[in-house]
């Protein structure tokens, strides 16, 4: 019989663990580990209490809105079909009997050109410079939520393409002439009245300030049209617009408070976002058929803004200074309003204190003084907490005495009132203030001269819906 093979065994060696060597400094490594981490969780559970630092500022009421810019505007035609050449700019003045363009009536000039024109390049290194600071001008202001200024850059640029070629076109025409003899269809035209001259025509020139209404804001549907062209014009047709005098308005929509504060005022401070310039204009108040509006009148910088008719702007109205405190720090309490006549100093101190009428063991009233933990006083009251600070804080039904008076007064009328936790002893403490003015994010209060009133270089809790009133922070 065969004999059977016996399966080999592998030998296996078995692992002895060895025992974890414990030691001082691995039990200290591991209290300390333990400790920071619970540390850590209950940093994390808590809310973070932050302070602020009380300092002086100043802040500015404005009312920020797009504005109208009306000016004495005159739309003037070509008394003669034919191809204008322009020798005014936008811009520029023009004098009475000044030459403003000349007119082409056959075409006889305008096709000498064509067959002769000068082959070199109508830009040179300044005209290129011009077309650069336009384009970065818009650049550096353009914002999406003002697409429409889009169509305001697309005039600009045109104007100083066209500007450029006219230049170069006015240096032609007076070489052609010279060359060609041809006199008998070309004319000059000059201007009835001095003025700047403007190459823009939008319907807003005969638009009057009591004619304004909230549709002439609509700039959905605003068009700008460029007067200078190069195609022949029929007589009768704008040859270029005409702004006579320095002074134009500007027309802005105001709401009931904005309109309160500027019925008091002749002046204000317009700043113009465009290019941020400051201008001083005269202010008056327009009642129109669909609501209130204010024309700002200026004397100066007309040509400036000649070709804006949509101005963004910031009106100045009023200019507050004061302790600035952020609006998250501020909050709404009821405070015990205490005639002032109750207010004493105190026999053996200088503070201020209540005399309180109790009850003692066998039931007789007695006056006893206690601190006064005044939040704030004015000529008429002073303003207590509701919340009791400790034993002899005043609480609901208090009887106070007036000094050297039979009078009383029972602790119970109660005001609502802004302020702020200070925190300059380690507990929050109520200070009330007066805000004379607030923004989206800060506040100008009131500064004031009493021991107990809100002070610079106090330090007030960030957001007050993260602490109550006399809790310790430290």
């Amino acid at each position: 019989m065969p004999t059977k093979k016996r399966k080999s065994r592998k030998k296996v060696v078995r692992y002895r663990r060895h025992p974890i060597q414990w030691n001082i400094g691995t039990i200290t490594f591991g209290i300390i580990f333990v400790y920071l981490m619970i540390n850590v969780i209950l940093y994390a559970q808590n809310d973070t209490v932050s302070t602020y630092e009380v300092n002086k500022n100043k802040m500015q009421k404005t009312i920020t809105t797009t504005g109208i810019a009306l000016r004495t505007e005159e739309i003037v035609t070509t008394k003669t079909s034919g191809y204008l050449s322009y020798y005014a700019q936008e811009g520029s003045r023009v004098s009475k009997k000044g030459y403003v363009y000349s007119v082409d009536e056959s075409g006889k000039v305008h096709e000498y050109l064509s067959q002769t024109g000068d082959e070199n390049n109508a830009f040179d290194s300044e005209s290129y410079q011009n077309l650069k600071e336009t384009i970065s001008v818009f650049n550096n202001y353009y914002s999406d939520d003002d697409f429409y200024e889009v169509y305001d850059f697309k005039y600009d640029l045109s104007n100083t393409i066209l500007e450029t070629m006219n230049d170069s076109t006015m240096k032609q025409l007076e070489e052609a002439l010279k060359q060609s003899g041809i006199t008998e269809s070309y004319k000059k035209a000059k201007s009835a009245k001095s003025g700047l001259v403007s190459f823009l025509m939008d319907g807003y020139e005969t638009l009057k300030p009591e004619n304004i209404t909230k549709k002439s804001f609509d700039q959905s549907t605003y068009k700008k049209e460029q007067l200078r062209t190069s195609e022949f014009l029929q007589a009768g047709s704008p040859a270029y617009k005409l702004i006579l005098g320095d002074t134009w308005d500007v027309v802005i929509p105001v709401n009931e408070e904005q309109l309160s504060i500027l019925q008091d005022k002749k002046t204000v401070q317009v700043n113009f976002l465009k290019d941020d310039t400051t201008l001083t204009a005269s202010v008056s108040i327009l009642q129109n058929k669909d609501g209130n509006y204010a024309k700002l009148h200026f004397n100066d910088y007309l040509i400036r803004y000649l070709s804006d008719r949509f101005v963004n702007i910031e009106v100045i109205l009023q200019s507050v200074s004061g302790l600035k405190i952020p609006n998250t720090a501020l909050v709404t309490r009821e405070l015990f309003r205490i005639p002032i006549a109750y207010l004493s100093a105190g026999s053996n101190s200088t503070e201020y204190q209540f005399n309180v009428r109790t009850l003692n063991n066998r039931g007789n009233a007695t006056v006893k003084q206690v601190p006064a933990d005044i939040v704030m006083k004015d000529s008429k009251y002073c303003y207590v907490s509701t919340i009791p600070l400790n034993d002899t804080s005043l609480t609901q039904g208090t009887i106070l005495v007036q000094n050297n008076s039979k009078k009383t007064f029972k602790v119970s009328s109660t005001k609502e009132v802004q302020g702020v936790y200070c925190v300059n002893k380690g507990y929050a403490a109520f200070k009330m203030v007066n805000v004379l003015y607030s923004n989206e994010d800060y506040s100008i209060v009131e500064e004031s001269s009493d021991l107990s009133a809100l002070a610079i270089y106090d330090h007030i809790i960030l957001n007050s819906n993260t602490i109550s009133e006399n809790e310790k922070i430290y």
